[in-house]
């Protein structure tokens, strides 16, 4: 019986153990089981912080993007607000044949330099009425002195010009046409357009060399903004192939024609629609350019975009009411 009463103790007791045991490791499961959440939520945090992160250093970039996007707008603002300015002031001179020509110098010395141009200049006018004058008053020698300087000028002044231009001697090049300047007193206008041999006028010769100077001066001087090559270059169709914004903008002063269309039927915004040059392109529908411009098959410039594969181009000529339903000579939708 005390055996019995042992053995019943015995199991009572082992029962009991193994009851605290299984408590106990239930438990430790419901600890395990927390500390496994919170490690997943710190976890979890980690990769919200991680995308924070690289959120804000996206958006650090973009504003600084922004910030120096809009640093070079506004510079390029006063540029043209600069020249806008100056080229008031050099139109005068230009009205009274002076060289408006200042290599070295800007702002408010250049200003005075052409002043005193300007009154330079009239006392060269005055000397030059009284030479005038006693020069009428001998027409023979006049007639004869003027034939030699006819002569002389017809047979080397297409020379200078052409070697000025191949040779891209600039400092020679204006001064051949301005009558300030120039040794024989006078100049050809229709060499201001003249081809040369590498199939450059001196306007083309500017342009693509960037002398954006040297171009203000020939169109001053009297250059033609829409002279065309034999190969079909215009001085717009090169600004296009440079991306020159500012040698666009000399051109739209001057007055050049935004929708001339070459002997190939070739138009600005078409072009800058195909080279997939979407400053300039901008820049010629902000100055009023068609932007349907249409090729010799009558391509429009939207198709022409889609075509060149530039989607930023195709979504600039929407923005700028590019038509969508023009069609072709065949009745195709482009």
């Amino acid at each position: 019986m005390e055996n019995l009463e042992a053995h019943t103790r015995l199991e009572q007791k082992k029962t009991s153990v193994l009851r605290r045991q299984q408590r106990e490791l239930q438990k430790q499961k419901r600890k395990t089981g927390v500390c496994e959440k919170e490690q997943q939520k710190l976890a979890a945090r980690c990769l919200e912080m991680e995308e924070e992160e690289r959120l804000s250093a996206v958006m650090e970039a973009w504003y600084r993007r922004k910030e120096e996007q809009k640093r070079m707008e506004l510079q390029r603002l006063e540029e043209l607000k600069l020249y806008k300015l100056i080229s008031e002031t050099r139109k005068k001179t230009t009205a009274l044949g002076v060289s408006a020509s200042t290599p070295g110098v800007s702002g408010l010395q250049r200003l005075r330099l052409l002043e005193a141009r300007i009154i330079e200049k009239g006392l060269a006018l005055k000397k030059s009425d009284e030479a005038k004058l006693r020069l009428d008053a001998l027409p023979a020698k006049r007639n004869k002195l003027t034939q030699l300087m006819h002569s002389f000028f017809s047979s080397s002044f297409r020379k200078k010009v052409e070697n000025a231009v191949y040779h891209q001697h600039w400092d020679r090049l204006v001064p051949l046409f301005d009558p300030a300047t120039s040794t024989s007193g006078n100049r050809n206008i229709d060499l201001l357009n003249h081809e040369s041999e590498n199939g450059f006028t001196p306007i083309l010769a500017a342009i693509f060399k960037g002398k954006l100077r040297v171009l203000r001066q020939l169109l001053e001087l009297g250059a033609s903004p829409t002279t065309e090559t034999k190969a079909g270059i215009t001085p717009l169709l090169a600004v296009v192939m440079t991306g020159d914004v500012v040698a666009l903008s000399i051109l739209v002063e001057f007055k050049v024609d935004l929708n001339y269309e070459t002997k190939n039927q070739v138009n600005a915004v078409l072009l800058a629609a195909d080279k997939g040059r979407e400053e300039i392109l901008k820049a010629l529908l902000e100055c009023g350019a068609n932007v349907d411009g249409v090729n010799k098959t009558e391509r429009s410039t939207l198709i022409q975009a889609a075509i060149s594969g530039n989607t930023d181009l195709f979504r600039v000529l929407l923005a700028y009411g590019a038509s969508k339903e023009h069609r072709d000579l065949d009745g195709k939708l482009r």
